[in-house]
C-alpha cells in the first residue's frame, strides 16, 4: 500500500515540475526530498539528521542548477548572431531539454563537491574520535567513516567505574544498547559485544566503534575489587548457630601468561578466558557468583568447628580458616567464573544470646568437674593417709603381741594379752567408718604400752624372790 502511494505521489510531483517549471520546482523538490527520505530512512539510527542532509543537498543542487540554466541561456543570447546560435552550442545545448540537463548534472555535481568539502572539514574536525587508541579496523569501515564526517553518530556510550554510560541512546525500535554507534572504553575495562546471541568482539581500552546490531553485553573490569560477605546463621558442629559473620574478599580476573593476552601492560586479558568463563548472556559479571560461593564454602568450613573452636580462633588459626576459605572458593571460581579470589579478613564472630548460654553453660559444666575431680582427689588423700595411719597402728599391736608372746606367762601376761586381743576383735569389727578413728587408734596404743609397762614390773617382781 506504501508502495502504491509513494508511486502515485511521483507521478503527481513530475507533472507539478512539469506544468510549474522553474523556479517553482525547486521548493516541489525540496518538499518531495523530505517526504520520500523520511519515509525510506524510518529504520534508520539517525533518521532526522539524514533527512535534512539530503534535502539541503537537494536544494542546494537544485539552486545550483537553476543558476547553471541562466548562466546557458545568456551564454546563448551572446552567441545568438541573426537569430542563429553558434553550431557547436547548438548542439550541445541549443534546445530547453539539453540545457536543463546540463544544469541538473552540473548543480548536482557541483553541490557534491561542496558537500564533500564540508565532509571532509567535519572528518578532519571528528578525526581524533577515530585514532584515539581503539580498534583501527573497526574506526575506518566505511559506516564509520560516513556518520563520522556527517556528524550524525547514532549512540554513544562511555565505559567507566565498572559500568555502561548510555551518552546518547539509539533511537526506538533498537535497543538502548545497540549498535550503530561510538563506545569509550576506559583505561582498566574490557567490552564484550554480541550480535544475535554470539559473540562478535571483546573490546579493550579506547574509542571504538559498534557496528549495526551488535550490542554491548557485558562490562568486564580487569582491576581488582573488594567485596564483603555476610555469612548469616551458620551451624557449627554442635549444633550451635553463629548469627553473622563478615567475610572481606578481593577478587580479579584470572589471567593466564599461556595464551595470548590483549590490553595494555597493567590490565591485561585473555579473550579465550572472557569468552569461556566470564561471559554471562545476562550480561551480569562474576561479582555475586563469587559472593555467593563464598558464603557456601564458608558455611561448610565452619560446621567443621565446634562454637567454642571456632569462637576463640587466634590470630593463627584465623589464618589457617582464610587459606582454606580461599583454596575452596579458587577451586570452583577458576574453573567456572575465570577468577581469582582472596580471603583478605574476617570480621567479628557475632554469637547469638542462646548459643551465648550453652557455651557458657558448657564452660561451667566444665569447671565444675574440675572442682569435682579436685575434691575427690582431696578425700582420696584423706583416705589414703586414714589407710596409714590404721596400719601403723596394726604393726605396734602386732609388734606388742609378739614382745608379750616372747616373755614368761604370768598371770599379767594373761591379762595383758586378753586385753590385747579384746582390742583387736574391737578393732577388726567396730571401729569401720568410726570418725574419730585415729584418736581411738592413739588411745589404744597408749593403753598397750601401760599394759607391757604393767607386764614389765609384774616380771621383775616375780623374779625377786627367787633370786
Amino acid at each position: 500500500m506504501l508502495r502504491l502511494i509513494l508511486l502515485f505521489l511521483s507521478v503527481v510531483i513530475i507533472f507539478l515540475v512539469i506544468q510549474v517549471g522553474w523556479p517553482g520546482l525547486i521548493p516541489i523538490l525540496a518538499v518531495a526530498t523530505v517526504v520520500y527520505a523520511f519515509v525510506f530512512l524510518k529504520d534508520a539510527p539517525s533518521r532526522i539528521p539524514l533527512t535534512v542532509l539530503a534535502t539541503a543537498y537537494v536544494l542546494q543542487a537544485l539552486l545550483l542548477a537553476w543558476g547553471f540554466l541562466w548562466t546557458l541561456q545568456q551564454i546563448e543570447a551572446a552567441l545568438t548572431v541573426d537569430q542563429e546560435v553558434e553550431p557547436v552550442f547548438e548542439l550541445l545545448a541549443g534546445s530547453d531539454g539539453l540545457q536543463n540537463f546540463w544544469a541538473l548534472l552540473g548543480g548536482f555535481l557541483f553541490a557534491a563537491i561542496l558537500f564533500g568539502l564540508l565532509l571532509g572539514l567535519a572528518m578532519q574536525r571528528n578525526r581524533r574520535a577515530a585514532n584515539v587508541h581503539g580498534d583501527q579496523t573497526r574506526n575506518k569501515s566505511p559506516s564509520a567513516t560516513l556518520y563520522r564526517v556527517l556528524g550524525t553518530i547514532p549512540a554513544k556510550w562511555l565505559v567507566r567505574d565498572g559500568q555502561l554510560i548510555t551518552i546518547k541512546a539509539a533511537k526506538p525500535p533498537r535497543s538502548p544498547t545497540t549498535g550503530p554507534g561510538e563506545v569509550e572504553v576506559q583505561r582498566g575495562h574490557a567490552l564484550i559485544l554480541e550480535k544475535e546471541g554470539l559473540i562478535t568482539d571483546i573490546l579493550p581500552a579506547g574509542v571504538h566503534w559498534v557496528n549495526d546490531q551488535e550490542r554491548l553485553a557485558m562490562v568486564v573490569p580487569l582491576y581488582g575489587r573488594a567485596d564483603r560477605v555476610t555469612v548469616r546463621n551458620a551451624t557449627t558442629s554442635d549444633g550451635l548457630q553463629i548469627a553473622d559473620l563478615e567475610i572481606m574478599v578481593f577478587h580479579k580476573l584470572h589471567t593466564d601468561d599461556a595464551t595470548e593476552q590483549s590490553g595494555d601492560d597493567k590490565f591485561k586479558f585473555n579473550k579465550d578466558i572472557v569468552q569461556e568463563k566470564v561471559w554471562s548472556a545476562s550480561g551480569n559479571t562474576w561479582e555475586a557468583g563469587v559472593l555467593g560461593i563464598t558464603e557456601r564454602e564458608a558455611r561448610g568450613l565452619i560446621a567443621g568447628y565446634t562454637m567454642e573452636q571456632f569462637a576463640t580462633m587466634n590470630s593463627v588459626q584465623r589464618d589457617t580458616f582464610k587459606t582454606a576459605l580461599a583454596g575452596k572458593v579458587n577451586a570452583v571460581t577458576n574453573e567456572f567464573l575465570g577468577v581469582n579470589v582472596t580471603i583478605t579478613g574476617l570480621g567479628v564472630i557475632d554469637v547469638p544470646d542462646l548459643a551465648a548460654e550453652k557455651l557458657m553453660a558448657s564452660w561451667t559444666a566444665e569447671k565444675d568437674r574440675a572442682v569435682a575431680r579436685a575434691n575427690a582427689e582431696q578425700q582420696n588423700h584423706i583416705l589414703m593417709s586414714t589407710a596409714e595411719a590404721r596400719k601403723e597402728a596394726f604393726f605396734t599391736l602386732a609388734q606388742a603381741m609378739i614382745s608379750i608372746l616372747d616373755d614368761h606367762h604370768s598371770a599379767g601376761d594373761l591379762v595383758t594379752m586378753s586385753l590385747v586381743e579384746q582390742m583387736e576383735r574391737v578393732e577388726s569389727g567396730d571401729s569401720a567408718g568410726n570418725p574419730n578413728l585415729e584418736l581411738e587408734t592413739l588411745g589404744k596404743l597408749y593403753a598397750i604400752e601401760a599394759l607391757k609397762s604393767l607386764a614389765g614390773r609384774q616380771a621383775a617382781h616375780d623374779a625377786g624372790p627367787a633370786v
